[in-house]
């Protein structure tokens, strides 16, 4: 969708603004939900809903609730899989506690400590995102009626009320430990092999070959390298001409002006298996959330210029955690970036540290892809799991949080006859304890 590439291509120009990015939220949203009904409205899956039948539905959520319908179309289990941590919808989906006081907002990556300030953050974005999931969820709620219209169908707060399970890419050995109810599962770095796919044998040769070692520059899927602004792009290829490594350069476009020697330039690089080469001694990226697990996973230290989105916060994490250097596109010049690159190159505290976060990220019973496969298994074998459910995913907001407990307390030792019921007389109560008597034993 040209709509899709002209936002992200604005986000490209306007690097590292949260504000740029929440000012077109709303674009966000709409254009997720278009593409999600778009797809929907295709022949070809026109044709599977009419014709297939399936065990379980698994939804990739982003905006694009309404497909939970799928569900009940093919009147099979449905669990749904994000791409990033616990989010407020999720726990509202699975009763899950948002735990305000204890777990810091994803906005804020991990903490140290749940200290007085970070605790008033998280309470002021835990709210802002309630209020932002009640629009999003208004507006999902449109494309679920038009697609599964009632009767035929169930409601969409039925619907909400019977995800079987959450898949979500986070794990508390790199993120910041949380309560989760059984429905939630981590599988932070499900999409990274333990044992890596061989290279194509051109980007083998070029790593293979790198005596000095080998610094890989990429900026994921969305920002293409190409929309950088000239000068900063000039900048960073005067850097890399400089440097005794080589560089592999995800360049999406079929020449890059000016190419020093040194660089190697593919429009696609296979990411993950290029990261576990032991020759590959700095990442320069943006600060994607998949990027980022792989680079903790394989041990690489970085170099983030963050863009839009979960980037920023991701990257300060990777920064207070000690394995990364974090520069904003605005301040990149050839003098900026070429400081970074050598502070993470020289010095050895960058990769230390990052490889011992790998050593945490890996020291599980299973590998995240095995935890995935078993649950998926799971709630198969057992027909959507419904025992997995938390009771908080059928309580209100007062019963979930006990107002209505705490008002029947408060009404109960208000009015005299039912403080009697409890067995707390008004005599009783105001009995003086110096005219108490001991109780007379009758035979």
């Amino acid at each position: 969708m040209y709509h899709v590439r002209s936002v992200i291509t604005e986000f490209a120009k306007n690097a590292g603004s949260q504000a740029g990015f929440f000012s077109r939220f709303s674009d966000i949203i709409n254009m997720s939900l278009r593409a999600a009904n778009n797809s929907f409205h295709e022949e070809a899956w026109q044709k599977v809903m009419r014709e297939e039948s399936f065990d379980l539905v698994v939804v990739g959520m982003f905006f694009n609730n309404f497909i939970i319908g799928l569900g009940d179309h093919f009147k099979c289990p449905v669990m749904g899989i994000f791409s990033g941590g616990v989010t407020e919808v999720i726990n509202s989906m699975t009763g899950n506690p948002s735990a305000v006081a204890s777990a810091p907002h994803f906005f804020l990556g991990k903490v140290k400590e749940m200290d007085f300030m970070t605790r008033v953050k998280t309470f002021l974005f835990n709210g802002f995102e309630k209020l932002m999931w009640q629009y999003v969820n208004y507006k999902e709620k449109q494309f679920y009626i038009s697609n599964f219209p009632s009767p035929k169908y169930k409601s969409y707060e039925e619907m909400q009320k019977n995800m079987s399970l959450f898949f979500v890419n986070d794990h508390f050995s790199v993120g910041s430990p949380r309560p989760l109810v059984p429905a939630v599962v981590e599988v932070g770095g499900i999409h990274i092999k333990n044992k890596p796919d061989p290279l194509p044998q051109k980007i083998q040769e070029f790593i293979d070959g790198a005596e000095h070692g080998v610094v890989f520059f990429s900026l994921g899927s969305n920002v293409k390298s190409s929309f950088l602004p000239q000068e900063k792009l000039d900048a960073i290829l005067k850097t890399f001409s400089k440097l005794k490594q080589r560089v592999l350069f995800k360049w999406e476009t079929d020449s890059l002006p000016n190419q020093p020697k040194n660089v190697m330039t593919q429009k696609w690089m296979p990411q993950s298996d290029i990261l576990a080469h032991k020759n590959v001694r700095v990442f320069v990226a943006h600060g994607g959330l998949g990027g980022i697990t792989e680079a903790k996973f394989h041990g690489v230290p970085i170099v983030g210029i963050p863009f839009f989105a979960d980037q920023m916060t991701n990257l300060a994490t990777a920064s207070r955690e000690g394995w990364a250097v974090v520069m904003q596109l605005d301040d990149l010049t050839e003098e900026t970036f070429s400081r970074a690159i050598k502070e993470v190159l020289d010095n050895p505290s960058y990769k230390n540290v990052v490889q011992g976060i790998s050593t945490l990220f890996r020291d599980r019973p299973q590998t995240a892809l095995e935890t995935a496969i078993y649950w998926t298994e799971y709630v198969i074998r057992h027909r959507g799991a419904p025992h997995l459910q938390s009771h908080a995913v059928h309580l209100n907001f007062f019963q979930q949080n006990s107002l209505d407990v705490i008002a029947f307390f408060a009404i109960a030792f208000h009015f005299p006859p039912i403080r009697e019921e409890f067995g707390a007389s008004p005599d009783r109560l105001n009995v003086d304890d110096t005219e108490k008597k001991a109780p007379v034993l009758e035979p």
